[in-house]
C-alpha cells in the first residue's frame, strides 16, 4: 500500500519495510538499516505499553496487585514480541543483503559480457587496402590479417579476371581468407573509391596506373595525380584517421648526381627535380607529382594523418607473379639478357619488408606526417650476380649483368635510418630476396630452367 505525505519519516520506513518483506528491495546502507531496526523495536514496544496501560485505565477499580500482575504479563508480552520483531527485522535485512549480493552478481556478469563483445570483429578497426591485385598489395593485406588486429577489405579493378592472382592469394591467405573483404574500385571513380573506404579507420593506398605504352607523359602523370587525390578526399569525406600511401624512391632521387644533396647523401628531405639535367621517366615523373600533390592535400586538411612509404625496386617473392619490371631485372640477370632498367642506386626494397613498413606506419602514432625510405643495406649488381651464380649456376643457369646499366648509382649513399628508429625495421638479407624470388619464378615457369643439353659448363 502506499503511505500519504503526512506520514512521517519513521511511518514511510516502517511501511516500506512491511511493503517489502517477501520482494527484492533496493540496497540500504549499514545506517539506514540500523536506523530502522531501532525504529521497528521502539514502536512495537509502545505499542505494548500504550496497551498496557489501557488495560489500567478500564480496570481501575482492581486492586494493585492486580494491575501489577497484568503490568508483569503486558511486559513479558512485549519483551517476547520485542524478540519477534527483532528477529524478524533481522531476517528482512538479511534478505535485502542477499538480494543485493544477487544485483552485485548480476552488474558484475554484465559487465563481463559487453566486455567480451568488445572483443569481436565488429569493434576491430577496418583498414583498406587499395591495389591487391598488384606485387605489393597481396603482402599488404596478409601482414594486416595475420596480426589480428584489424578488419581488411582490399581492392581490386572492376571487372578483374586474372583467376591465377586470386587463387594465389587465397593459398597464401590459407585461413585468413575468409577474413577478407575484397571489393572492386577505380583510382579515377571517386564514388566507388568512397564506397570502398567509407567505414574505415585507416587506409593503405598502393595503387597506382602503370603504362608501359604510354605515348605522353600526361597519360600517366594525371591518373597518378588524380588516383592519389581520389583516395585522400574518400580518406577526409569519411573520417579516416590515417592513409600510408605507397610512393618510390625516384621521388628522393633519379639516376646520376647532376643535382645531388651537398653531402650526397639522400634522406627523406630529399626531393627529386623532374626538371633535372637528362630528364626523369615518365613514370618517375608521375610517382613524384602525385606524392607532392598528396602533402599539399594533407596540409589543407591537417585532420587527416598522411604516411608517404619510399621503396627502391621492389624485389622478392610474388603471391602471383611479382611486376614487369621487378620480374624483368632478376629473369635478366639469371638468363644473361639485358632487362629494359637501369639501375638508380644500389639498393633494393624486400617487398616483404615494404609491407611490414606499410604496416607499422599505421601502427606507430608517431609515424604520422612523414616520408620513410624504406630498403635493406647497398648491394652492386657484380654482387647480385655473385649469389645467383652460387645459388643456381649447377643447376645450369648462367648469370650475367654486364650490360645491367648501374652507372648513374655509382657513389650515392642513402640514410634509411629513419625507417630504423622510428618503425623499427629490420632488413631481410639480400641473398634471401633473391633466392626467394628466383625460386618462385623458376617454380611458375617465368624462368626456364635449363635443359641438361644447354647447360653452360665452366
Amino acid at each position: 500500500s502506499n503511505s500519504n505525505s503526512n506520514n512521517n519519516d519513521d511511518d514511510e520506513d516502517t511501511a516500506e519495510l512491511s511493503f517489502s518483506f517477501g520482494r527484492v528491495v533496493a540496497v540500504a546502507t549499514a545506517n539506514e538499516r540500523e536506523k530502522r531496526r531501532r525504529t521497528i523495536l521502539i514502536q512495537y514496544l509502545l505499542a505494548i505499553v500504550d496497551q498496557a496501560f489501557g488495560k489500567a485505565d478500564c480496570a481501575a477499580d482492581r486492586t494493585s496487585t492486580a494491575i501489577d500482575a497484568d503490568c508483569t504479563a503486558a511486559s513479558t508480552t512485549a519483551t517476547a514480541i520485542d524478540a519477534a520483531r527483532e528477529d524478524l527485522v533481522g531476517s528482512m535485512i538479511a534478505q535485502e543483503e542477499g538480494c543485493a549480493s544477487m544485483h552485485a552478481s548480476a552488474s558484475t556478469t554484465t559487465t563481463t559480457t559487453t566486455t567480451s563483445s568488445a572483443t569481436n570483429s565488429d569493434e576491430k578497426p577496418m583498414v583498406t587496402i587499395t591495389g591487391l591485385d598488384g606485387f605489393l598489395g597481396p603482402h599488404v593485406g596478409l601482414e594486416f590479417l595475420k596480426s589480428g588486429d584489424y578488419r581488411v577489405r582490399a581492392t581490386v579493378r572492376k571487372n578483374y579476371t586474372d583467376k591465377a592472382k586470386m587463387d594465389a592469394i587465397k593459398e597464401a591467405y590459407g585461413s585468413h581468407y575468409q577474413d577478407l573483404d575484397i571489393v572492386e574500385a577505380e583510382l579515377l571513380d571517386e564514388d566507388s573509391m568512397l564506397q570502398a573506404i567509407d567505414g574505415s579507420t585507416y587506409v593503405a593506398h598502393l595503387a597506382s596506373p602503370y603504362y608501359l605504352d604510354n605515348k605522353t607523359r600526361d597519360e600517366l602523370v594525371g591518373p597518378a595525380v588524380q588516383g592519389t587525390l581520389s583516395a585522400l578526399k574518400a580518406c577526409t569525406q569519411t573520417g579516416v584517421k590515417r592513409c600510408v600511401f605507397t610512393s618510390s624512391y625516384a621521388c628522393i632521387r633519379w639516376t646520376g648526381t647532376e643535382d645531388a644533396p651537398p653531402n650526397n647523401v639522400y634522406d627523406e628531405s630529399v626531393w627529386s627535380n623532374p626538371d633535372r639535367p637528362g630528364g626523369m621517366s615518365d613514370y618517375a615523373v608521375s610517382k613524384l607529382l602525385a606524392e607532392q600533390a598528396a602533402w599539399e592535400y594533407q596540409a589543407e586538411h591537417p585532420d587527416l594523418e598522411v604516411v608517404s612509404i619510399c621503396p627502391t625496386l621492389l624485389l622478392g617473392p610474388g603471391i602471383g607473379r611479382p611486376n614487369v619490371v621487378s620480374e624483368e631485372f632478376l629473369q635478366g640477370i639469371l638468363e644473361d639478357w639485358q632487362p629494359n632498367i637501369k639501375c638508380a642506386s644500389n639498393y633494393y626494397s624486400d617487398v616483404r619488408d615494404v609491407a611490414r613498413a606499410h604496416f607499422k606506419a599505421i601502427q606507430v602514432p608517431e609515424a604520422a606526417n612523414h616520408r620513410i625510405l624504406a630498403h635493406g643495406d647497398p648491394v652492386t649488381k657484380d654482387t647480385i650476380r655473385s649469389i645467383l651464380q652460387d645459388l643456381y649456376g649447377d643447376r645450369g643457369f648462367s648469370p650475367g649483368c654486364a650490360m645491367l646499366d648501374d652507372s648513374g648509382a655509382q657513389g650515392i649513399v642513402n640514410d634509411n635510418s629513419l625507417s630504423k628508429t622510428l618503425l623499427k625495421m629490420e632488413y631481410t638479407p639480400i641473398e634471401k630476396t633473391l633466392k626467394d624470388m628466383a625460386d618462385g619464378m623458376i617454380e611458375s615457369g617465368v624462368v626456364v630452367e635449363p635443359k641438361a643439353s644447354e647447360r653452360v659448363v665452366a
